[in-house]
């Protein structure tokens, strides 16, 4: 699954379980370590100070110079420490996407011998998450080290000067045994926090990640609802986050009832497009409108029934054939599901079992039980997005006019690079130019 931010691109599946998995275990470190350790260290100092004063007014008043200089520092290696931590964060996206990645496309990879090449790309990211983690390792010892260190010399001025006037005699030995005992308490109840502090910066990192999730704004919920009619982007744009320029998808308008192709190099916003025809994408910037209504005012529940949407690598679950063709018809019947097979040229049993990704499959078979879903689906606008890409091209002339066949009156929409595919619509859109031919 993904989660939709509102406006912009979808968080990817890997972000969210890294987000949901290690960043959420570092907060145990924050909440069960950290915040207790700081309310000691915000008491404890004081009240050691304040005994301090009653016994050794010259100890109490190096204590209470000496002990600023820890949160000081600890404030200073902690915001390097942040840096790094965020860093080493997306370093571990990097490689959560790259596994990913590789572990979907597993299959396709192997049946063209790239699997082995890879390898090297994950054990660069590997490697590049590993040394990121041995740096802010380092820096967590150092800065332990430095605090011991302040806190070991701010110690030792108490000690020299009690035992200066221990031996002057003007201090009394019990009372400089005392402070000597008391005194080190204060620096260490500080110095448990910056060790606590180094162990919760990957909790606090996932915890700033988590809480943007949380407090992104939902999408409008529209309550209107257009007539048939055409579908236009103007001025579109979309936020990709991470401090990156907004994408801007070339302004389109697809005629109502007609095969549309939308066509353009990788990259030029294809995809995109599909996905803000069909809510998936909340523009940033200009306006998605169906009859003349921005999509922001329609009902999106209704929306949803109303578009049928077959993406690159569609989603199958575990289950039979007839299962995941119901996702979207539930009580469609047997002969209606063997219609839609044949409206897909899909010949395989409703009973046949799946596994989790559409195995035994094949990537076309899958494309076309995803075809065989959507017909079944019944809805007025289509959007196919490479939807026959692994197909043949007998294959694909079938399967193209058995659709234009089923879905006679329908707008559909399919983002494609395949020649027979454009010469088989209505009207051709090309991104790059953003022109458009019929």
């Amino acid at each position: 699954a993904v989660e939709d931010r509102g406006v912009g691109v979808r968080r990817s599946s890997p972000e969210l379980i890294s987000m949901a998995t290690t960043g959420v275990a570092g907060l145990e470190d924050y909440a069960a370590k950290f915040l207790p350790q700081l309310v000691i260290a915000s008491l404890v100092p004081f009240g050691i100070l304040i005994f301090l004063a009653t016994q050794d007014v010259e100890s109490a008043i190096i204590l209470a110079s000496t002990l600023p200089l820890i949160p000081i520092f600890m404030m200073l290696i902690g915001w390097h420490t942040q840096k790094h931590t965020q860093r080493q964060y997306r370093l571990l996206q990097i490689l959560a996407h790259r596994f990913t990645d590789i572990v979907t496309g597993l299959s396709t990879l192997k049946a063209f011998d790239r699997s082995k090449a890879q390898t090297g790309l994950l054990r660069r990211a590997d490697e590049s998450h590993k040394s990121g983690t041995m740096k802010t390792l380092r820096i967590a010892f150092l800065s332990s080290l430095v605090l011991e260190l302040l806190a070991t010399l701010s110690v030792a001025l108490i000690a020299v000067s009690i035992g200066l006037r221990l031996v002057s005699g003007s201090l009394d030995l019990r009372t400089g045994l005392t402070v000597l005992l008391v005194a080190p308490e204060a620096y260490l109840a500080i110095r448990a926090v910056g060790a606590h502090f180094h162990s919760s910066v990957d909790g606090l990192t996932a915890a700033d990640h988590i809480f943007g999730v949380l407090d992104e704004p939902l999408p409008p919920q529209g309550t209107q609802w257009p007539q048939s009619g055409p579908i236009a982007l103007v001025g579109v744009e979309v936020a990709v986050g991470h401090d990156r320029r907004n994408v801007v998808v070339p302004d389109l308008r697809i005629e109502s009832g007609k095969w549309t192709a939308v066509i353009g190099p990788s990259g030029s916003g294809k995809t995109t497009a599909l996905n803000l025809i069909a809510g998936l994408v909340r523009p940033a910037g200009g306006v998605v409108t169906i009859s003349g209504i921005s999509i922001d005012q329609i009902d999106p529940a209704k929306w949803v029934r109303h578009v049928a949407y077959v993406g690159q690598q569609p989603y199958l679950t575990s289950g039979t054939v007839a299962d995941n063709l119901r996702l979207m018809a539930g009580e469609a019947t047997d002969a209606q599901l063997n219609k839609a097979l044949w409206t897909a040229d899909l010949d395989v049993e409703p009973t046949l079992m799946l596994h989790e990704g559409g195995a035994p499959l094949s990537a076309g078979q899958q494309q076309r039980l995803a075809i065989a879903r959507a017909v079944l689906a019944a809805a007025p606008i289509i959007l196919l997005d490479e939807a026959t890409s692994c197909l043949d091209l007998s294959t694909e002339a079938t399967v193209l006019d058995r659709l234009r066949a089923a879905f006679a009156g329908s707008t559909i929409v399919i983002a494609t690079h395949r020649r027979a595919v454009i010469e088989a619509a209505d009207q051709v859109i090309d991104l790059s130019a953003a022109g458009v031919t019929s």
